[in-house]
């Protein structure tokens, strides 16, 4: 069995930071992965591209400027969304799945509100 192939199973997983009992542990489901990965995504290449056209305001971190344009945008229910129909369609093939999730990351690029 590869990776993906343990990544997509449908059981969850528990992890822990080793060596401290007191951290909370965090239950890890494919869904919980390719939602916050394509959040990831959609901060880089709005970091990125504000960064690249010279948008970006001067002295201000641009990382929290895409969270925040993240966050007002409304587009949290649309990720949401589409991840979990991707997982629920998808999830037992990691290729169409990751083809799905990689279509939703370009569907919502935030930059698309600056270009059009």
């Amino acid at each position: 069995m590869d990776y993906f192939s343990l990544l997509l199973q449908p059981q969850t997983a528990k992890l822990t930071t080793e060596g401290n009992s007191n951290a909370p542990s965090e239950e890890v489901t494919t869904y919980s992965i390719a939602e916050h990965g394509i959040y990831c995504l959609l901060i880089f290449e709005y970091c990125y591209f504000l960064l690249q056209n010279g948008q970006a305001p001067v002295n201000e971190d641009v990382v929290s400027l895409a969270v925040n344009e993240y966050k007002s945008s409304g587009m949290e229910a649309t990720i949401q969304q589409a991840v979990k129909s991707a997982v629920e369609q998808h999830g037992h093939d990691w290729r169409v799945l990751c083809q799905t999730l990689l279509q939703t990351i370009l569907d919502n690029r935030l930059s698309h509100k600056l270009v059009i």
